[in-house]
């Protein structure tokens, strides 16, 4: 079994090699790393293919952009949308956890000029950087190390990287908007999504939750990638992955860094994997001239603590 196994990694390393210089760009790895895990498979399992250590917590912001009709698809604008989804990641070594705060994006937020608007504005006004400050303003000055901005094209394709995710859709859904391009119909049960079929099951809105059951949804399909992450096999997929990174995601995260916090989340426990909203109410209809997400100011601090200790 174990020859066996090493045999199957063998043809793997070769495939991704293969697929590497298919895609035209250098190997995403060191040759000479591949040769010596697959001798530390023999000898102590598919445990070492993911040894890439994790020193120091780092925070990432996660944001996912609208879609913008006209923009080309390799265009550098592409990210410049309002954020639809905004989350920030926690990893921490210190106590082997993986973190996930989302951020409502109708969260009623003061932006450096002294305006209050919503946090989702702040990509579209002054991209990364705008929106880093307007969290850190608003959010105890928490750190924020890493960005990863991701269209709703990008996501489809993420998904479908990890080889789809493992979902319990509650209801039918089913709803058109034709002017927005989305046509949702998915049936009530245990099934695997594929990366048009989870982008469905994000944005679905007839729950009567409103924004935050979306956020609800995505907390549930990344619940899901990280289980597919989790799975021995995924090391197959890491070209794949990393191509999807390079060619559709704007991100400071370099490959390295990339496979080092994949390494980081596939050794969690699911015991060690938190996800929480930024806690706060709806405004009433008469409160503003545009709906909120009025963010409590007494339990934010406990919600943002643990993004706070870099120590």
């Amino acid at each position: 079994m174990v020859w066996g196994s090493t045999l199957i990694l063998t043809a793997g390393a070769s495939a991704m090699i293969g697929m590497s210089v298919a895609l035209n760009g250098p190997l995403p790895f060191n040759l000479e790393d591949i040769w010596q895990k697959i001798e530390g498979v023999r000898q102590a399992g598919f445990s070492v293919l993911w040894q890439r250590k994790l020193d120091q917590p780092v925070n990432i912001l996660v944001m996912g952009v609208d879609a913008q009709p006209g923009v080309a698809s390799d265009s550098p604008q592409r990210f410049s949308a309002r954020s639809d989804t905004i989350l920030l990641v926690r990893f921490d070594p210190h106590n082997d956890s993986l973190r996930m705060l989302s951020i409502p994006r109708d969260s009623r937020m003061r932006f450096p000029n002294g305006n209050w608007d919503k946090v989702n504005a702040a990509n579209a006004i002054g991209g990364v950087d705008l929106t880093v400050a307007v969290l850190q303003n608003n959010l105890n000055g928490v750190p924020i190390h890493r960005y990863v901005r991701i269209t709703t094209e990008s996501f489809r394709e993420l998904v479908d990287a990890v080889g789809g995710v493992d979902v319990y859709v509650p209801i039918d859904m089913q709803y058109t908007d034709r002017t927005q391009g989305l046509y949702i119909d998915l049936k009530q049960g245990q099934q695997v999504l594929n990366g048009d079929q989870a982008e469905q099951f994000v944005r679905f809105r007839g729950d009567n939750k409103g924004d935050i059951g979306r956020v609800e949804r995505q907390q549930i399909i990344l619940r899901g990638v990280k289980q597919k992450l989790q799975s021995p096999t995924m090391v197959f997929r890491i070209p794949q992955l990393l191509n999807v990174v390079n060619n559709n995601i704007d991100t400071d995260l370099t490959n390295r860094e990339v496979l080092t916090l994949l390494s980081f989340a596939q050794g969690l426990e699911q015991t060690n994997f938190d996800t929480t909203v930024l806690p706060g109410r709806p405004s009433s209809p008469r409160e503003f001239r545009l709906s909120y997400w009025l963010i409590s100011d007494n339990q934010k601090s406990q919600v943002i603590r643990p993004y706070l200790n870099n120590n």
